[in-house]
């Protein structure tokens, strides 16, 4: 039982660290040229909570429909 909490835990983990990369590295991009359209540069603060929480949202929207899938 242990085991398959584990391996529960770590898939989740890495699914949520391949997101936050996507997110964090296109969101760094947008953040660029917006920095260089307005020369408004976004705190360092700002744009990890909002890479962290919209990396969060994303994951739970793949476990909420993976839940939902007909396919197991």
């Amino acid at each position: 039982m242990l085991d398959i909490i584990k391996m529960t835990l770590l898939t989740w983990f890495t699914i949520f660290f391949m997101i936050f990369l996507f997110v964090g590295s296109s969101l760094w991009v947008l953040t660029s040229i917006w920095w260089i359209i307005t020369n408004t540069m976004i705190d360092r603060d700002i744009f990890l909570l909002m890479s962290t929480s919209l990396s969060f949202v994303i994951s739970i929207l793949v476990i909420i429909v993976s839940l939902n899938s007909s396919e197991k």
